[in-house]
């Protein structure tokens, strides 16, 4: 990734400030996004399945604070604030809708 990737990068995370698992959740998608995974394959990705090495950080921070260790990488979070189970494209789309607002 050269300088102006980083940046940009960078700014993008910044529309997701905060440090509640959704937010750090949230940050790991868009870096997903940002290295070009599509979200059909994001929202199949499991844990221990390979990602662009820009996104391995937020990959790293989301599975330390989520507690997930196996199954799928992307999941919703519940109403309660937990770990839910795997997220659709659906759900991925609703959360980008919502950050743009």
């Amino acid at each position: 990734m050269d300088e102006n990737e980083t940046n940009e990068l960078k700014r993008v995370m910044r529309m997701v400030q905060g440090e509640t698992l959704k937010h750090i959740r949230d940050r790991m998608i868009l870096a997903l996004l940002f290295c070009g995974v599509p979200v059909s394959k994001i929202v199949d990705m499991m844990v221990g399945d390979r990602v662009p090495v820009d996104a391995e950080s937020f990959v790293r921070e989301w599975l330390q604070v989520s507690g997930i260790q196996d199954g799928h990488l992307v999941r919703a979070i519940n109403k309660g604030g937990g770990v839910g189970s795997k997220m659709t494209q659906q759900a991925v789309y609703k959360m980008l809708w919502q950050i743009n607002d």
